[in-house]
């Protein structure tokens, strides 16, 4: 019988593919800290004693046999000072922790998640503008002022600028990735990612190390970001956002979902007007968000104090971007915040789909610009 410590099992199913969280919480659950005993399972015994299917069986079955990938991944765990937290662990998060399936490891470098007070997510669309920057400005330090640590997934946009503001106020704030730790994306932030580690902060991602930054990564992420958090609050999102998963996962798990209405006309503010129709909470200050959360241990309620935001956006006027001269830069600009697919540069910049194609061809070949693995356009750094 093999006696490998419960967080050393849910490591190697964690590796294992095809094989997701709720098989290992199913398999954790019924064996606690006898899980290792699946170790001498043979694939009639996970059908017998889990109702697993055969395919299931034989994934976990072959899957465990093979020890290669586990010990690949504990040593890239200590050689690059990785740390890695389990269900089967105390300081696993509680509100993690609570959700449906939650993620049977953690992998995390910088400050544990423990040296975080109660946390907020902020999320938003990857072309926020000078509204949405002037938003996470008034806000976030008056939520860290209040005791929040701020968690979003270190997108460009909104992302990006969420964490940005919270390091600037000396804040807490916690990355979670769409990769592995050292495939860290998108690769413009690695200095970021740096400083949230330098800072206090923490990087964190539930895909093994070597994980490269796929499409399919992002709902988990996203499902992650809303489950460590009592909240989530949407800064500017398209009709077709990644923040909006975000938020519908929170709504599932029981978080509140806060949403800062924008102009009508505005498509970035569609997605923030539909979850107000939904059901979101619509914030005008970070006031909104302190009373509806009184009830968080370790909040800081005091004396809620906030900026007029009417009067915070008089001071961006000088920010907003002026009028590109020529259509090659005015293509350049809507890649430089924060990149984005073709339709969404096809309606951020007016043009039509030859005319656009033909300019991205002649800005790519010039260096200027290039098209991402995900398929987004972004300006060459």
């Amino acid at each position: 019988m093999n006696s490998f410590p419960a967080r050393q099992v849910l490591t190697h199913l964690a590796l294992l593919d095809g094989i997701g969280p709720v098989t290992s919480t199913t398999l954790f659950e019924r064996l606690g800290d006898d899980l290792a005993t699946i170790y001498d399972f043979s694939q009639a015994d996970f059908m017998e004693q889990f109702d697993f299917s055969a395919s299931r069986a034989k994934l976990l079955h072959d899957g465990l046999a093979d020890f290669g990938p586990l010990e690949t991944e504990l040593a890239l765990l200590e050689r690059h000072a990785i740390s890695a937290l389990t269900i089967a662990d105390k300081e696993y998060p509680s509100l993690l922790r609570s959700i449906y399936a939650p993620p049977p490891v953690i992998f995390f470098k910088g400050s544990p998640l423990t040296a975080h007070g109660p946390s907020l997510a902020l999320v938003g669309s990857r072309q926020a503008n000078a509204y949405g920057k002037m938003v996470i400005d008034t806000f976030v330090p008056e939520l860290v002022a209040h005791g929040l640590s701020i968690v979003s997934g270190g997108a460009l946009g909104v992302d990006g600028i969420a964490h940005e503001a919270c390091l600037s106020c000396k804040g807490s704030t916690v990355v979670v990735l769409g990769s592995g730790l050292l495939r860290p994306y998108p690769h413009a932030h690695k200095r970021l990612f740096e400083n949230v580690c330098d800072q206090g902060g923490t990087l964190l991602s539930v895909f093994s190390q070597e994980t490269n930054a796929l499409p399919g990564n992002f709902p988990a992420r996203n499902r992650i970001i809303a489950g460590l958090s009592w909240g989530c609050l949407v800064v500017q999102a398209a009709s077709k956002s990644g923040a909006l998963i975000t938020a519908r996962f929170a709504m599932d798990q029981g978080r509140e979902v806060y949403a800062v209405p924008g102009r009508i006309d505005d498509p970035l503010s569609a997605g923030c007007h539909a979850l107000l129709s939904q059901g979101a909470t619509p914030v005008h200050t970070s006031s909104d968000i302190i009373r509806s959360l009184a009830h968080v241990p370790g909040l800081k309620v005091g004396e809620l104090v906030a900026t007029d935001p009417i009067k915070k956006m008089l001071s961006y006027k000088e920010e907003l971007p002026t009028q590109p001269q020529t259509v090659q830069e005015r293509i350049v600009q809507a890649c430089g915040q924060g990149g984005g697919s073709f339709d969404e540069l096809l309606t951020s910049t007016g043009l039509d789909f030859t005319a656009l194609q033909e300019h991205l061809l002649q800005l790519e070949m010039s260096g200027t610009v290039r098209q991402t693995f995900m398929g987004t356009w972004q300006v060459e750094r």
